[in-house]
């Protein structure tokens, strides 16, 4: 049954959950409950719409601790608009799908980790904690 299913392109999924088409690939999925209207729906439609209210909570409080983070570093904005800011800016990201710069400034950061972190471990020599 599952190898009926038809994937849409990473292009085309948003229109095609719009258009409603989602739920209707989903539909040879066993164990039918009782839906909205009388009908039947799949337990899993259920445990999705469930899964995405919870994932967009989430992502709600994800970016509600960033922009109060940015907030105390830069304080000139309220943390609400740093929250509002950073929404736009993941949305841009995620509907135009350029994570080339996001690739290259975490790339860079680990670097940057990676080399700290061994300057100090060379420095720790020099103290009275040094390993032995």
């Amino acid at each position: 049954m599952l190898e009926q299913l038809h994937y849409p392109s990473r292009t085309g999924a948003i229109r095609d959950c719009l258009r409603g088409a989602l739920p209707t690939r989903l539909r040879p999925i066993p164990g039918k409950i009782p839906a909205i209207g009388g009908k039947k729906g799949s337990w899993y439609i259920y445990l999705w719409l469930i899964w995405i209210i919870l994932g967009i909570i989430d992502g709600g409080g994800i970016y509600g601790g960033a922009g109060q983070v940015i907030h105390e570093s830069l304080p000139f904005l309220g943390s609400e608009w740093w929250t509002i800011l950073l929404a736009f800016r993941g949305s841009a990201v995620i509907l135009t799908g350029s994570y080339a710069s996001i690739e290259r400034l975490m790339t860079s950061l680990v670097f940057l980790f990676t080399v700290i972190t061994l300057i100090c471990a060379v420095l720790l020599q020099t103290t009275e904690y040094a390993i032995t």
